[in-house]
């Protein structure tokens, strides 16, 4: 095996099981955070995402809806 082939599997292995691990550990609420504090006037949310799962997964996500109404720019 080539040593950029090797590369390649070793990074799609370390993404599919960061996936894997983050959707078993029961704590749907640790993919949304909320960023506050040092001169900030509004709080800013940070979503992160596993590309992996339905687009509904978001609505399982505690404080999701709420903290999407509240904003005025989303950044994609």
């Amino acid at each position: 095996m080539t040593t950029r082939k090797f590369s390649l599997l070793l990074w799609l292995s370390i993404f599919v099981a960061s996936c894997a691990i983050g959707q078993t550990t029961g704590k749907r609420d640790a993919i949304l955070w909320e960023i506050t504090g040092n001169g900030l006037s509004s709080p800013s949310y940070l979503l992160g995402t596993c590309h992996v799962v339905p687009y509904t997964y978001t609505d399982s996500i505690p404080g999701y809806k709420e903290a999407y109404a509240s904003v005025g720019q989303v950044v994609i």
